[in-house]
C-alpha cells in the first residue's frame, strides 16, 4: 500500500460527482451536487462568489513529490499510458513508443517496472560480437536483473528473428521480473504466456537469432520504439502501449498527476456538462 502522503491528494472517484439516488426513494429526481453545478455554471459560481455566498478557492501550486522508487512505481499502475504520454509531451519529453510495439503476451496485465536493458544488431559474420552467441548479453542481463524489472531490448526494428523467447522468458520470471519489451520479434508465444510475463514487441517471428543477429551490448542506454531508454527508467505498459518515464522526470511527473487530479476533473466535467468542447477549454486543451 502507498504512505498516507501519497494518498490524501487523490482525486475523489468519478463517482463521488454524479447524482445518487436512495433505493428508499426510486424515480424520484435527483438534483446534481452544488459542486457539479457549479462546475457547469461557472457564471452561477462567479454570482455566488460576488455575493459572499462562497469563498474564492486558491489554486494549489504543483509541488515535486518525494517518493520511493517502489512508490512510484505504485503510483504509475494508477495512472494510463495515455496520460503519461500527454504529462511527459507538456515537460518536453516524448515518452511514447512506436505504435507497432503492442502487447503479444498477457495483455490484460498492465506492466510497470523499471527498466534493464540490451542491444542486438543484425548478423555480420566479420563482426567481433560474432564470436559470441545472439543470446549471450541477453542471459547476462536476465542474470541481473532485480523483482520488478522489465527487460527493454533494442533490437533495431529486425523482424526477420527473434529477440525473446521461452527460455529467457523462464529466466526473467526467476529474477522476478514483471515483463519484457521489444522493438523487434519474440517467439514461444504460447509458452510465454504460462509465465505471466507482459511482453511487448512489433511483431512474432519463429526463427532464432542464432546467424540472424548479434548481442552487442546491455545496461546501456538504447532506443527501444524509436524512444531513448536507460537502465533503472519506469517502463509502462498497458492496452494503449508502452511509455517510457526517465528515472530523473519521475517524481515531476507523478507531482504533475496530482496537481491534474482537481475534484472538477476533465471526465468529471464531461459527465456534468456533456459538453467536450467546453471542456477542452476549461482544461487548456482547445
Amino acid at each position: 500500500m502507498f504512505p498516507n502522503t501519497l494518498l490524501m491528494q487523490r482525486t475523489f472517484h468519478i463517482d463521488a460527482l454524479r447524482p445518487q439516488r436512495s433505493n428508499d426513494h426510486k424515480g424520484m429526481n435527483c438534483r446534481p451536487s452544488r459542486q457539479v453545478r457549479e462546475a457547469a455554471n461557472p457564471t452561477c459560481c462567479e454570482t455566488r462568489k460576488a455575493q459572499g455566498r462562497i469563498s474564492e478557492v486558491t489554486p494549489v501550486e504543483e509541488s515535486i513529490v518525494t517518493a520511493s522508487p517502489s512508490e512510484i512505481i505504485g503510483m504509475l499502475h494508477l495512472i494510463r499510458t495515455s496520460t503519461l504520454a500527454d504529462i511527459l509531451e507538456e515537460h518536453g519529453f516524448h515518452g511514447a513508443m512506436d505504435g507497432r510495439i503492442r502487447c503479444v503476451v498477457n495483455p490484460e496485465r498492465k506492466m510497470v517496472g523499471r527498466a534493464i536493458t540490451m542491444k542486438k544488431a543484425l548478423y555480420q559474420p566479420d563482426a567481433p560480437e560474432a564470436r559470441l552467441s545472439s543470446s549471450h548479453h541477453l542471459f547476462l542481463v536476465l542474470n541481473e536483473a532485480h523483482p520488478g524489472d522489465v527487460l527493454v531490448i533494442d533490437a533495431q526494428a529486425l523482424m526477420d528473428a527473434a529477440s525473446f523467447g521461452d527460455l529467457a522468458g523462464r529466466a526473467a520470471r526467476a529474477r522476478g521480473m514483471v515483463g519484457a519489451v521489444c522493438d523487434g520479434a519474440i517467439r514461444d508465444v504460447r509458452d510465454l504466456r504460462s509465465t505471466g510475463l507482459s511482453v511487448y514487441a512489433a511483431g512474432v517471428h519463429t526463427s532464432s537469432g542464432l546467424k540472424r543477429l548479434l548481442s552487442l551490448d546491455m545496461n546501456v542506454p538504447i532506443r527501444c520504439g524509436d524512444v531513448p531508454v536507460s537502465p533503472g527508467d519506469y517502463v509502462v505498459g498497458d492496452e494503449d502501449g508502452v511509455v517510457v518515464v526517465p528515472s530523473a522526470m519521475a517524481q515531476a511527473v507523478i507531482s504533475a498527476f496530482r496537481a491534474e487530479q482537481t475534484e472538477f476533473g476533465e471526465a468529471a466535467f464531461i459527465e456534468a456538462t456533456g459538453d467536450f468542447l467546453a471542456a477542452m477549454k476549461r482544461f487548456g486543451r482547445a
